[in-house]
């Protein structure tokens, strides 16, 4: 039997392509799963800095929120989806009703806020149930959205 010596044959060794082969696989496997991880990061929408409320019985005026929304820049700082608010309501089902020119959807890009919007109450209760969208998917709620942080207007607005 003749032996052949590879070594003189000009071009790729098979142990040069087994190298390359093992450090492809794992590129790949990286590359695949990124755009999941991606689009597991949802916004938290929350309440903007520029809402404030009329506090209604203690004052004689009525009660009502001025709601600006935003999205809570920690959970997905570099996000830039689309989210929709398609819905508010008081968390204890006391009535919300929207102002005069509040529409559905109120859109906006993530880690931006929105312009103020009127919705009038009857009372203030402690929580909003805040229904929306991220990029168009499944309708998300959240009924933990506090009003205690929101601060009283101080512009006259609330006036009766």
């Amino acid at each position: 039997m003749t032996e052949t010596q590879n070594s003189e044959l000009p071009g790729v060794s098979r142990r040069t392509v087994t190298k390359a082969m093992a450090w492809a696989v794992p590129a790949v496997a990286v590359a695949v799963n990124a755009p999941t991880a991606a689009a597991s990061c949802i916004p938290n929408v929350i309440i903007g800095q520029n809402a404030c409320k009329c506090p209604g019985q203690s004052t004689g005026d009525p009660w009502g929120y001025y709601l600006t929304f935003t999205t809570d820049g920690t959970v997905c700082p570099d996000t830039t989806s689309e989210i929709c608010v398609t819905n508010v309501e008081k968390a204890n089902g006391s009535v919300f009703t929207p102002g005069p020119g509040v529409t559905f959807p109120i859109c906006f890009t993530a880690g931006t806020e929105t312009g103020q919007y009127l919705f009038n109450s009857t009372n203030s209760g402690n929580f909003l149930e805040i229904t929306y969208t991220v990029d168009g998917g499944t309708p998300i709620v959240d009924d933990k959205i506090p009003t205690s942080d929101i601060s009283d207007c101080t512009d006259g607005r609330c006036a009766a």
